[in-house]
């Protein structure tokens, strides 16, 4: 499992989606599977950047840009697309286990 770890560092919905576009080109352009992200700045303006995040990578998938993603919560719920996570990547268990994670995105 090749999983690349993002530091989410912009603060504005366009630059979220810029950045989240371009972080995805290159990870599937590096050859990984999955791409991890983090939020650094979790403060008051959290909701606003994972509302423009979670907007953005919808429009993503809608696009085939990425084929899913899942939250931390997802895996918590046992979700569809989290248990698909476990079973392709049982070692993934571990990851999000030790991990501050926000998102896991199926390239």
């Amino acid at each position: 499992m090749k999983i690349l770890k993002h530091i989410m560092k912009s603060a504005i919905a366009e630059q979220i989606t810029t950045e989240i576009r371009f972080v995805v080109a290159s990870a599937r352009a590096s050859g990984y599977e999955l791409l991890s992200l983090y939020l650094e700045n979790k403060d008051d303006n959290e909701n606003k950047i994972s509302t423009a995040l979670l907007k953005s990578l919808r429009a993503m998938k809608k696009e085939g840009r990425i084929d899913f993603f899942a939250s931390k919560e997802a895996f918590l719920d046992g979700r569809t697309e989290a248990s698909y996570l476990i079973n392709k990547f049982p070692e993934i268990t571990e990851f999000i286990d030790r991990e501050e994670i926000f998102l896991i995105i199926r390239i």
